[in-house]
């Protein structure tokens, strides 16, 4: 099942330095016809460099950026013009984890309000049924009643990541968009955190649109991958498959780039021709 859609989606923003007397003009597209899908239980790989359009792509599936043409599906209905009201009908069911938690966070919050945010925007409003719901969320993810009351500069990186995935999955989303959630993190916590997303795609159901510019984690942690480059998806395929048969000179590029303990053990050579 179809649980999110992009059907040709493109995104241009007025070059604000070019055109006769200050004018603006509209610059490259950000993002240029694309068009792909989410199912439900799975993890889309969603993979290119910086500047690419990844996020710019995942703001407008979740409704956060207007796209210039182009549809945005979810389950079927085009919710690509829905009104603030009619959208936060559906803002639970879709929800976003940072790159850096800790820049997404108020430093003066206590890890209880950060979480809470989500449950007093949804109305929910008995203080003992949002208490009860932090403490479940808490707990799987492996924290507890024990950090409720710290503050973010009192968290470690790893913790500051598993409250950025507890904010999200408080309302019990059926997708998640997981932007670069590892990159901050050393190999260690990037391990642990996912196995935690994956368990909690197992115990909730979830989806995952996974956000990366790091190929070496697409064959394990994704079922499927697309790959983007300058706005525009050049290649689907397969997590697995994706390691192992890519065609596209791009995406060779980007599996030529991941470390090696030797340069005999690369699978693809870098092709210098592509531009």
């Amino acid at each position: 099942m179809k649980l999110l859609e992009a059907v040709d989606l493109t995104k241009v923003y007025a070059d604000r330095a070019s055109g006769p007397f200050g004018r603006s003009r509209p610059g490259p597209p950000a993002v240029d016809g694309v068009s792909l899908e989410l199912r439900r239980g799975e993890t889309l790989g969603l993979i290119g460099e910086s500047g690419c359009g990844k996020s710019t792509l995942a703001r407008m599936l979740l409704r956060l950026e207007p796209p210039t043409s182009g549809r945005v599906l979810y389950r079927g209905s085009d919710i690509t013009d829905w009104k603030f009201g009619r959208m936060r009908r559906v803002r639970s069911r879709m929800q976003l984890v940072f790159q850096s938690s800790a820049a997404s966070f108020n430093p003066s919050f206590t890890v209880e309000r950060i979480v809470a945010e989500p449950l007093r925007n949804a109305g929910v409003k008995s203080a003992a049924e949002r208490r009860l719901r932090i403490l479940e969320t808490l707990e799987s993810v492996g924290l507890g009643a024990a950090y409720l009351d710290r503050l973010p500069a009192e968290l470690s990186g790893g913790q500051q990541q598993r409250v950025g995935i507890a904010r999200a999955i408080v309302l019990r989303p059926e997708i998640l968009i997981l932007d670069e959630p590892f990159s901050s993190l050393d190999f260690s916590l990037r391990r642990q955190a996912m196995e935690l997303l994956a368990g909690l795609k197992e115990q909730l159901g979830l989806s995952y649109l996974f956000i990366t510019h790091d190929l070496s984690i697409v064959g394990r942690f994704c079922d499927r991958a697309a790959v983007m480059r300058r706005g525009r998806i050049v290649e689907q395929r397969p997590g697995a498959e994706l390691m192992n048969e890519a065609s596209h000179p791009y995406t060779r590029m980007l599996l030529d780039s991941i470390p090696a303990r030797h340069p005999a053990d690369r699978t693809y050579r870098l092709d210098r021709t592509y531009k």
